[in-house]
C-alpha cells in the first residue's frame, strides 16, 4: 500500500478535540428568543453560543 494511502487510514475523522470541553445543559429559553435565533437558519445554536460569552463578560463588568 502506498504511504499516502496508509496515512489516510491512520488519521482520525471528524472534528478535532476542543481545548475546553463544553458542559451539556438543558436551559429553558423563552419561545420568542428561540424563534429569533432559529429564524437565522442553520447554525443558530452556534450563534446563540457565540452571544453568551459576551453577555457573561458584560454582566461581570456591571
Amino acid at each position: 500500500m502506498p504511504t499516502e494511502t496508509a496515512a489516510a487510514f491512520t488519521s482520525r475523522a471528524g472534528r478535532p478535540k476542543a481545548a475546553a470541553k463544553r458542559v451539556p445543559i438543558s436551559p429553558q429559553i423563552d419561545p420568542d428568543v428561540l424563534e429569533t435565533f432559529k429564524a437565522t437558519g442553520p447554525g443558530w445554536q452556534t450563534r446563540m453560543h457565540d452571544v453568551l460569552p459576551e453577555a457573561a463578560r458584560t454582566r461581570k463588568a456591571a
